[in-house]
């Protein structure tokens, strides 16, 4: 069986309008486990409303969040299993993967989706 051919790239003002969407929608990360410290929470919250942006990074993150302790990245390690870059790439994926498998969105507009 065929797929449907993909959809030409959207407009900017349609790009922009899918990231507003995709940043809105409530993610399963929301139910993370309880047992998680504050700021390493802070830290995952961050992430996921910050996703599409394209210079998401370690240092802004912990600027942006107030977080001046240089053990924040070990402790986020410690508590999630992956560093914090590696947290921003598999949720990127997931995101990516989530939204190619709606056959309207090119893969160039899922990239630029993500950042």
């Amino acid at each position: 069986m065929a797929r449907a051919a993909k959809r030409p790239c959207r407009s900017v003002e349609g790009l922009a309008q899918l990231r507003a969407d995709v940043t809105s929608q409530p993610r399963r990360e929301e139910q993370a486990n309880q047992t998680l410290t504050g700021d390493v929470r802070r830290i995952m919250e961050f992430v996921q409303a910050h996703l599409c942006d394209e210079h998401l990074c370690v240092k802004g993150i912990k600027a942006s969040c107030n977080l001046h302790d240089n053990n924040i990245s070990t402790r986020f390690r410690m508590q999630m299993g992956v560093t914090i870059r590696e947290y921003i790439d598999k949720a990127r994926l997931l995101l990516a993967a989530r939204l190619l498998e709606d056959e309207s969105i090119s893969a160039w507009d899922v990239s630029y989706v993500v950042g």
